[in-house]
């Protein structure tokens, strides 16, 4: 029903814009090569094409989609890789919360670490092994891939 309506003001605006009303002469009648050149004038400008808006979900970062980022081999994967990628610290027992952006690609992106601890050591060595993790299997919503972001956390159970 909206289409048809926009239709329908579309069509009454472009007859409305192409018919221009004829100079009269003197008598009141208008004069032949005055209607020629109304018609030649209309045909002549066209009005510009209706102009087509794209949705653009392509920046924006979803925190739940359909279909959520997955690391190859599951989450003991990623713990396993995680606790590889990242460089010893001193002792510490603590849980941290690493946010990051899983990008349309796998990517990680933007990590940060929310929830601060007293080991300025695990923070640092967290971030660091963030970035050197696998590509994810990236998010999609509406079928298409989008950017993710998740929020892991991550105990720190050394001595």
């Amino acid at each position: 029903m909206k289409k048809l309506i926009y239709i329908f003001l579309c069509f009454s605006f472009v007859v409305t814009a192409q018919t221009k009303p004829a100079k009269k002469t003197k008598a009141g009648k208008k004069s032949s090569s005055e209607v020629k050149s109304n018609v030649t004038e209309a045909e002549d400008s066209q009005p510009p094409p209706p102009q087509v808006f794209e949705q653009v979900i392509e920046e924006e970062v979803f925190v739940i989609v359909e279909e959520m980022p997955e690391y190859p081999g599951g989450q003991a994967a990623f713990d396993q890789d995680l606790k590889l990628a990242m460089k010893q610290t001193k002792e510490a027992k603590e849980k941290l919360f690493v946010k990051f952006t899983v990008d349309k690609s796998g990517t990680i992106k933007d990590p940060v670490v929310t929830q601060e601890g007293n080991c300025v050591d695990c923070k640092a060595a967290l971030l660091e092994g963030i970035l050197k993790l696998k590509k994810y299997r990236a998010g999609r919503q509406n079928g298409r891939a989008v950017n993710v972001s998740l929020t892991v956390p991550v105990a720190f159970n050394i001595n």
